[in-house]
C-alpha cells in the first residue's frame, strides 16, 4: 500500500509525534489529564493516534469501499457528502399527548429540522422515558416514581398513534425512538402502526436513522 520510501517518512512522523506528545504529558498544566490507554466495546486497545506503519501491510479486501463489507469505511456508498449534518431538537414530555402538546408549541415558534443549509422540515423525534428504554410497562413495580422522566412513556399502540396521526409523515422528518436497550420492541411497534395503522410504504416516509444508539 506503501512505498519503502514513504513508510520511512511516516516513521519519522510518528516519532516526531511521539516526542511532542511526551513533551505535552510533561507539562505542569492543571487542565491535562493523564493519557490512558483506550479500548473500543470489544475490547480491543485503540492508540491515540494512527498512521501508515498501522496499515502497511493491509489490503484493500479488508478495508472496503465505503458502503460494501466489512463497512469499515461506512454504510452508505456516501455520507455527508450527500447526507449532511442534522440539527433536530428531540422531544418526549411525560405522556404521549402532553408531548404533542410541546411538539406543536415549539412548532408553532418556528422550529424545524434542518439539514445542511437547504432543508427547512417539520420533524418529531421522540424522545422516551427510562421506564421504556429498558423495556418496562408504565404499571411495573420498578418503573414507579420514573414514568415520564427523561422523555415520553410508550407502551402500547395508542401510545405511537397519539404522536404521528396528526402528521404528513412523507413531508416530516421523524425518528421514532432515541436511545434505548429496548429499540427492537419499540421500532416494531412502529413499524406496525405504519403499515397497519396509517397503510403507508415504510420507504415514502421520511424516517431518519430509525436506531439512533444502542447500548448494551
Amino acid at each position: 500500500m506503501f512505498s519503502d520510501d514513504e513508510l520511512k517518512k511516516a516513521g519519522e512522523a510518528e516519532k516526531r509525534w511521539k516526542e511532542n506528545m511526551d513533551r505535552m504529558s510533561a507539562e505542569q498544566n492543571p487542565l491535562l489529564t493523564s493519557l490512558k490507554p483506550g479500548k473500543t466495546c470489544a475490547g480491543l486497545e485503540l492508540k491515540p493516534a494512527y498512521g501508515p506503519l498501522d496499515i502497511k501491510d493491509m489490503k484493500l479486501e479488508d478495508i472496503g469501499m465505503p458502503g460494501e463489507f466489512p463497512y469499515t469505511r461506512g454504510n452508505r456508498p456516501v455520507h455527508y457528502q450527500m447526507e449532511p449534518l442534522m440539527y433536530v431538537t428531540g422531544i418526549g414530555f411525560n405522556s404521549p399527548e402532553e408531548a404533542v402538546e410541546r411538539r406543536n408549541f415549539l412548532d408553532g415558534i418556528g422550529q424545524r429540522f434542518h439539514i445542511g443549509r437547504d432543508h427547512d422540515l417539520p420533524s418529531h423525534v421522540q424522545v422516551i422515558d427510562l421506564p421504556t428504554q429498558h423495556g418496562l410497562d408504565p404499571d411495573d413495580q420498578t418503573a414507579r416514581g420514573l414514568v415520564g422522566d427523561g422523555g415520553t412513556s410508550i407502551s402500547t399502540i395508542t401510545d405511537v398513534e397519539l404522536p404521528y396521526d396528526s402528521l404528513d409523515l412523507g413531508k416530516t422528518l421523524v425518528q421514532p425512538m432515541g436511545c434505548s436497550n429496548n429499540l427492537i420492541a419499540l421500532n416494531s411497534l412502529f413499524v406496525v402502526y405504519l403499515q397497519d395503522v396509517r397503510k403507508l410504504d415504510i420507504a415514502k416516509t421520511m424516517l431518519s436513522i430509525i436506531i439512533m444508539f444502542y447500548h448494551g
